[in-house]
């Protein structure tokens, strides 16, 4: 089924304000995704940062730790234990550098900066102090650890170190808090767009139900119309069915009326005037012999006159039709064009007279007589066969020759002889079929039911 769907202004409207719409929330949602996203990431850089800051701190108290316990025992696993602490504080604290040098926020910089002096003056200490105790300035190196120096510079690095964490940990959380309005804004304009599709959905709904409705009304519309113009075309088609066979029963009609006339008025006329004629030749005198050849010449003009007279009637209606019926018919039809054609001719029919009904005697004849003359005009063909049969259920009539045949999908306009035959069928209830083919010749087959043989009997 195909909808021809007319939109509205209305919907027109409508769907141009979804696009907008959903264009608005499509992008809003990507830019939602990439804030998500570098929220994300910020949330990942600064619980690494603070990690990081605490590692390095506990770099920083492990190499305190490792100097105290070297100082005060010598032994060498302090000093294994700074050496493994100390090259790790080095590129740690490169890694954090670039990070806040990075950084957009005053404030951060600042307070790397202040851990930078702090861890720079530590380092400096411990490196000074575990230099003197392994170059054998034990004692120097203890009365320097002994001092708050190192407490003062650790604790000075502590302090900075909490307040970066405190800020990492503030930014943390405005960073996740970010992150989750971002998600609530991608969410909410899912929810949106959801809503938007399922008004849409039923608004599309309605409207295309509506035109399927308005589609099923013309349909319906369309199809009464057609339905009351088949029965218009059938009407009239049967009108002129009835019409063609009443004009052909007329004609036929006609035609004997015209033969009857021919025969019963002209005939008589010929016949007296000839019997006139001929008396009065006999009754002339040998001197009036000019006069004898004159009227011998008007009996021969008279006797052409009753053998033309002969010749119309019996291409009206056939005497032998009438007076000896249908198969004699056939046979002196047949018989004669095979002496002025020449082709070899085949006939099967019954060995007695069909007791027909006149209008079907004549419509077969009819048919016969169509075809063999369209046999002698344009088949050149070398054999004929007509065939008639009367079975209890119909009769058939089949002429068959092997000329040239036609193409019986191809018929000229002009051509009345084919459906002249087949309306001559269907106005008595029979059928007609015909079969050529190029070079292969053509078959006429005519069946009349026996109930229309015997209706008109």
């Amino acid at each position: 089924m195909q909808l021809h769907l007319r939109p509205s202004g209305h919907l027109v409207y409508a769907l141009l304000g979804l696009i907008a719409v959903s264009t608005g929330i499509l992008v809003s949602s990507e830019v939602g995704h990439l804030r998500l996203k570098s929220s994300y990431n910020d949330v990942i850089q600064e619980t690494e940062t603070s990690s990081e800051l605490s590692v390095l701190v506990g770099f920083v108290a492990q190499a305190e730790s490792s100097q105290r316990g070297y100082l005060l025992t010598e032994r060498k696993k302090y000093l294994d234990a700074y050496n493994s602490a100390r090259p790790s504080i080095g590129p740690l604290f490169n890694k954090l550098q670039a990070i806040y040098e990075a950084s957009d926020d005053v404030r951060l910089k600042a307070d790397f900066k202040a851990v930078s002096v702090a861890l720079d003056e530590r380092l400096s200490l411990l490196d000074t102090t575990f230099g003197m105790a392994i170059s054998g300035k034990k004692e120097l190196a203890i009365e320097l650890f002994r001092t708050d120096i190192g407490e003062e510079k650790m604790e000075l690095l502590r302090t900075s170190v909490q307040r970066m964490l405190a800020n990492e940990r503030q930014r943390t959380t405005r960073s996740v808090e970010e992150l989750e309005r971002n998600h609530e804004m991608s969410r909410l304009a899912v929810a949106i767009v959801t809503l938007l599709n399922v008004v849409l959905s039923i608004f599309l709904f309605r409207w295309l139900r509506a035109d399927w409705v308005r589609e099923q009304q013309r349909k319906q519309v369309l199809t009464e119309q057609r339905e009351h113009l088949d029965q218009l075309v059938a009407e009239r088609t049967s009108q002129l069915e009835i019409l063609a066979s009443h004009l052909q029963q007329v004609s036929e009609n006609e035609k004997t009326n015209l033969a009857r006339e021919l025969h019963d008025e002209l005939g008589a006329i010929l016949t007296a005037s000839m019997m006139d004629v001929s008396w009065v030749r006999q009754h002339l005198v040998s001197e009036q012999s000019a006069l004898a050849e004159k009227l011998t010449r008007a009996l021969g003009h008279l006797e052409q006159g009753v053998q033309a007279k002969r010749r119309l009637i019996e291409n009206l209606m056939p005497s032998t039709l009438t007076s000896f019926g249908l198969v004699v018919a056939l046979r002196e039809l047949a018989e004669n064009m095979q002496a002025s054609a020449g082709w070899a001719l085949n006939l099967d029919l019954p060995e007695e007279d069909l007791e027909l009904a006149q209008k079907s005697s004549v419509a077969m004849y009819r048919i016969a007589q169509e075809s063999i003359n369209n046999i002698a005009k344009y088949a050149t063909a070398k054999t004929v066969s007509v065939t008639l049969r009367l079975n209890g259920q119909a009769l058939l009539l089949e002429i068959l020759d092997d000329g040239v045949g036609f193409d019986a999908s191809h018929m000229r306009p002009q051509s009345h002889g084919l459906p002249g035959m087949r309306q001559r069928m269907i106005g008595l209830g029979g059928t007609l079929q015909v079969e050529s083919h190029l070079g292969k010749g053509t078959r006429v087959r005519a069946r009349l039911p026996i109930t229309s043989v015997q209706a008109t009997v």
